[in-house]
């Protein structure tokens, strides 16, 4: 049914012809490979060309003041070591009264925080504790205002922090603008008092004495503080724009005031209008005046949220902080002379304070070790998790205003009743130290000395009937040199001081013997 079709081409014909098109076909395949590979070598090469650009226009510069916020510094999370080759101390110390203060007309203003641009930091000490609170994420900054007699601190809104101040000095009038429907609320502010301003609240703060006014001012950010001036706003919008609003004083900013920040008013007859205290106490905390927890060393003021106040105005204060995102407790601590605050450590909330008067010494225990002596003016700062201890060294209190990162309750666990729960296991730790540390001192005498030196430890704590057959010299001559040297320097480190162990919400008391 089906023919088959020969060909008249000869078979030697018909086998040549599949080779000469393998051939072409493998032609055109060595063409598309060494095209392939041209374009992979150039692909290649310029990779490399631009890394080598970029490695060489990101090298860190040899001038410190360019490494600030250079990536490249690989600091981590857990500061090692501070940055610009200075002391490991300034991670966690601010000498904010030796900083150059802004100077404005009616007043002066001095920060302590992080800053975008690196050349406004007053010196490498200042830039690696900036550096430090940003790194840790500490959501605190500070800054301090004095404003003179007469002083405004003009119309202002902060726009990435809560304001929480403490009026160390003067008394000044304070104004908060809600929102567009309601009265400003206005209430004065004396020396010893808190004023709560949250972030995006315009506000103004006027000195109403004859005599400076000094405030101590914690930001709930640790980037840098935006505040935007009203004047600035209003300078900066269109005249057309401005036309249409129907506000008096609106056509007074045709040109741009300077000088604006802190300024002076001539005196006038303005008549300053107390707010209600139900809506005066959702921004306003009588620190002086609230309860104060006394201990053997101290004592302590608090202005912070509480779950279930007694005092109604205290709710009205504690419902507004949990109320507003990232709002801050304070503290206001009376650190006797020769006291010290133990070493404990709060595993939720970052601390920062301010020295108000007197003099003392920190210790800081975390990614590094280091202490510290404060004095009137300095800041410090204590990241989450970081075991410290304050003693007041001058023979006057040391007083220090403390914001915590946390408006609620503070989770603290203090040193000595974390010893006691561990006590067996730090015990058998002790022992082994002891051990190994006279093991290496007296190695040199004998050589069996090395094995009898677990008795001798042994020796000093329990019975010394058993052990001292074998080498009595070696026992009675090595244990009482390891006992003197060491006994002494633990039972003498807080003779003659008064202690301070409380924790604010138990009101539990210790003290240490």
């Amino acid at each position: 049914m089906f023919r088959r079709r020969v060909s008249s081409i000869p078979n030697n014909d018909v086998i040549e012809e599949p080779t000469a098109w393998g051939r072409q076909c493998w032609r055109w395949c060595r063409y598309f490979l060494l095209s392939f590979l041209a374009s992979l070598i150039t692909a290649a090469i310029a990779v490399l060309i631009l890394a080598l650009l970029y490695v060489k226009n990101n090298k860190p510069s040899s001038n410190p003041d360019a490494l600030v916020n250079s990536p490249v510094l690989g600091l981590g999370a857990c500061l090692k070591e501070a940055p610009f080759n200075v002391d490991t101390k300034f991670l966690f110390l601010n000498n904010l009264h030796k900083a150059k203060a802004n100077v404005y007309q009616g007043g002066l203003v001095s920060c302590a925080g992080y800053l975008g641009n690196s050349t406004q930091y007053s010196s490498m000490e200042a830039a690696a504790f900036g550096i430090s609170i940003n790194t840790y994420q500490s959501k605190i900054s500070v800054c301090t205002i004095r404003i003179f007699g007469g002083g405004l601190y003009s119309p202002a809104w902060t726009m990435n922090g809560n304001i929480h101040g403490y009026v160390s000095q003067g008394a000044v009038w304070v104004g908060i603008v809600q929102n567009s429907t309601e009265p400003p609320v206005t209430f004065n502010v004396i020396t010893g008092q808190v004023m709560f301003i949250p972030q995006g609240f315009t506000y103004w703060i006027r000195n109403t004495g004859n005599t400076d006014a000094f405030i101590v001012m914690f930001y709930s950010t640790d980037e840098e503080i935006i505040t935007l001036d009203v004047s600035d706003v209003l300078f900066f919008t269109p005249n057309d724009i401005k036309a249409l609003m129907n506000a008096d004083g609106v056509s007074l900013f045709g040109a741009r005031p300077t000088g604006t920040g802190v300024i002076i008013l001539p005196d006038s007859a303005w008549t300053y209008t107390q707010s209600a205290n139900t809506d005066v106490w959702r921004y306003f905390f009588n620190l002086a005046g609230s309860f104060t927890l006394t201990y053997p060393g101290g004592k302590v003021q608090w202005a912070r949220s509480y779950v279930r106040p007694t005092y109604p105005l205290v709710r009205i204060f504690s419902t507004s902080l949990r109320s507003f995102p990232n709002t801050l407790s304070l503290g206001l601590f009376r650190i006797y002379p020769s006291a010290v605050l133990l070493p404990h450590y709060y595993f939720n909330a970052n601390t920062m304070g301010y020295v108000l008067s007197g003099c003392g010494q920190v210790g800081v225990v975390g990614c590094v070790a280091t202490n510290f002596d404060i004095e009137h003016g300095d800041v410090f700062f204590f990241p989450t998790g970081t075991m410290n201890y304050i003693r007041s060294t001058c023979n006057e209190d040391l007083v220090i205003i403390v914001a915590y990162s946390v408006s609620g309750k503070l989770e603290t666990i203090f040193l000595n009743s974390l010893a006691e729960n561990i006590r067996s296991i730090l015990e058998q730790m002790i022992r082994q130290l002891q051990a190994s540390t006279t093991s290496t001192t007296t190695g040199p005498t004998s050589t069996t000395t090395t094995t009898t030196t677990t008795p001798t430890t042994t020796t000093a704590t329990t019975t010394t009937t058993t052990t001292t057959t074998t080498t009595p010299s070696t026992t009675t001559t090595t244990t009482p040199s390891t006992t003197t040297t060491t006994t002494p320097a633990t039972t003498t480190l807080f003779t003659d001081e008064q202690i301070i162990i409380y924790d604010p919400d138990t009101n539990e008391i210790h003290i240490v013997p």
